[in-house]
């Protein structure tokens, strides 16, 4: 068996694999990360290269749905389609962003972590008649306010 700090590591990704979500809600909130090994964890997660580019290929996959559920209504995807491609501008912006080599903030990669999750529903109020196209705009926001 291995050291008691590799099975703590391993405990710990274990945790940080399980709940990656909640994790994101609570660091996009704005949440203490100094002296939580799981939210500092995370923010390694969120930050590093493989990450973002993930996160990047899971809005290019929306907006390919998108235009896919727009050129065949019959599609079986469930998607807001029109909200996707109305924010077109701003989920390309975001890709860019999160495809670049430019230090980003880790709140706004946490929210935009949680938008791709689930574009239909985003993990935050918006503010009354804010659509995904808002939403996206406040997202890359987040992401420049470091």
């Amino acid at each position: 068996m291995g050291s008691p700090a590799k099975a703590a590591n391993l405990r710990l990704r274990l945790r940080a694999l399980l709940r990656p979500r909640d994790l994101d809600r609570r660091i996009a909130a704005g949440a203490p990360i100094a002296d939580d090994p799981l939210l500092e964890l995370r923010v390694r997660q969120l930050t590093s290269p493989t990450e973002r580019r993930a996160v990047a290929a899971c809005f290019a996959n929306i907006l390919d749905a998108a235009s896919e559920r727009e050129a065949d209504p019959a599609t079986r995807i469930t998607l807001d389609h029109r909200a996707v491609l109305a924010a077109r501008s701003e989920i390309d912006e975001l890709i860019a962003l999160l495809r670049s080599e430019e230090h980003l903030g880790v709140r706004g990669l946490a929210l935009a972590s949680l938008v791709a999750a689930d574009p239909n529903r985003p993990p935050v109020h918006p503010r009354f008649g804010d659509s995904l196209r808002q939403v996206i705009a406040d997202v890359i926001w987040m992401m420049r306010d470091c």
